[in-house]
Order: structure tokens, then sequence, then C-alpha cells
């Protein structure tokens, strides 16, 4: 197992050839701990570490390693927390007089760090499921009119599928409270739903499309605080 302390050292003479990290202390104004062994102590994550790097020319510079603490306010999800290291590193930058991103990246398992900052855009490798989309069904049914008796068993068994997947209760209040949030206002929620409709859609004009992000919004309130039908 790495150090976290480690790590960052190896990080830091990455990213400043020639550097070396004189000390490593919690940034916090709360946080006192001695000058002789800060950098000893430095263990943990989710509070912000002021690094003191002095440059191969004698110049000392300061840095600041962070890492995101979770919280029911949007950030319970490490796909949240990664978002916002993401969205700092790309813009900090386009920011005036703002602090700028030096890196991002994740820490690994065994404590050493893995930088993101050459990355594009991250991917997924799944395994595979062989079959046909149910969705080509439905836009069958829509186009013909008609509905077969398989049409009518994969919908059983669709409904079954569901049943038994949100058969186990949930525990957390704040994340029965994000679910509604997330469903109503989300971009791949409603509200995402009703910005994707061009202006001229006859049969979704603006004062309709308003109406509905009313009742939904009003539908949030009436089921908020309903903790115990989290799922």
């Amino acid at each position: 197992m790495v150090s976290l302390k480690d790590s960052i050292e190896k990080l830091v003479s990455s990213l400043i050839p020639g550097a070396s990290v004189v000390d490593v202390r919690p940034l916090a104004p709360d946080a006192k701990t001695d000058e002789r062994d800060a950098t000893a102590k430095v263990s943990g994550y989710g509070l912000p570490l002021r690094i003191r790097v002095l440059g191969s020319d004698g110049t000392e510079k300061w840095l600041v390693f962070r890492t995101p603490t979770a919280n029911d306010f949007g950030h319970d999800r490490r796909s949240d927390r990664a978002r916002d290291m993401l969205l700092a590193y790309d813009s900090f930058s386009g920011i005036p007089r703002h602090i700028q991103a030096k890196d991002v990246g994740a820490i690994l398992t065994d404590g050493r760090l893995l930088s993101l900052r050459d990355a594009g855009e991250l991917y997924l490798l799944t395994s595979y499921a062989p079959g046909s989309l149910y969705a080509d069904d439905l836009r069958r049914i829509a186009r013909e009119g008609q509905v077969t008796a398989l049409d009518v068993q994969r919908c059983d068994a669709l409904a079954q599928y569901l049943l038994e997947l949100h058969s186990t209760k949930g525990s957390r209040p704040a994340a029965y409270t994000r679910a509604l949030r997330d469903l109503v206002g989300h971009g791949e929620g409603i509200f995402g739903i009703i910005d994707g409709y061009p202006a001229d859609v006859p049969a979704a004009p603006l004062e309709r499309l308003r109406e509905i992000e009313r009742s939904c919004v009003e539908w949030r309130w009436l089921l908020r605080g309903r903790a115990e039908r989290l799922v």
C-alpha cells in the first residue's frame, strides 16, 4: 500500500520536474498540526491538503490536493464527485484570476494516483446480452396499431421484472428525496425531456410544456417526505 504522502510526491515530481515536496498539511482554519510532524501525519481523504514545494531553482510554490467528500446534497454517488472534479479541471482555466487546476485523476485501491489530465471521454466495457430492443416492439405497435399475444407476454414479463427489481426496500430518506429531484429537474429527467421538444411540435406548444412542468413540481411536493416508498 502506497502512502498518500508518497503518491503526492510522485505526482508533484511529474508536474514539476526536479521539485521536492517540503511538507503537506491539512488546509483548514482549525487544522492545528505540529510543524515538525505535519507531513508524517497526513492520511485519509476529504480534507484539502496544502503542499509546499521547492523547485530545482530554489523557488517556493504552493499547491492544494483536494479530494471530494460525500454528502446528501448531490454528492452521494461516486459519479457525482467524479463529475465535479472533471468539471473543475475543465473549467477553472476559463475563469479570470481563478486558481488553476494542474491535474485531475483517481486514487487507486493501493493508494497510487492515476492522472486523467490527458484523457478524453471516459469509457465503459460491459457484457453483451443478445436479442432485440423492446423499443422496436413499441414502434411496431404504434405504426401498425396492433397488439399480438407475444406483445402481451413481453409486457407481463417486463412488469414482473420491475416488481422483482423494486422489491428491496431502501433505508436512506435522502436517497428518496434525490430520486424525486432527479426525476423532475435532472437533464435526463422530465425537464430534460421537455427541453428536447423543438418549438414547432403541434402537440407540444410551449404553454402545454410549462403546465406539465408546473404539475410535476407540484407532484414532487406531494410525494416528498414519503421515504417509506424508497426501493
